[in-house]
């Protein structure tokens, strides 16, 4: 799926990740001061403990935006 498409799942509630990455990343959304989904986070389980760190520009580039192999993680 487009990153669109991922984008949606993801402000639902539902973790998505790219093909590409390793199967202990995934992206989300986390509640802002309001009551919506609106920080991006990535969520990392590989290290101990796990981390939950929210998306900067070194972490997500164009490469994201344009990628087809988006899926539910």
């Amino acid at each position: 799926m487009t990153f669109t498409d991922a984008r949606a799942l993801a402000k639902a509630g539902v973790d998505v990740r790219r093909d590409s990455w390793p199967i202990t990343k995934t992206l989300s959304f986390a509640k802002g001061p309001g009551s919506t989904r609106a920080v991006a986070v990535i969520n990392n389980s590989a290290v101990s403990p796990a981390t939950i760190t929210v998306v900067k520009n070194t972490d997500f580039g164009p490469a994201e935006f344009a990628a087809q192999d988006w899926r539910q993680a």
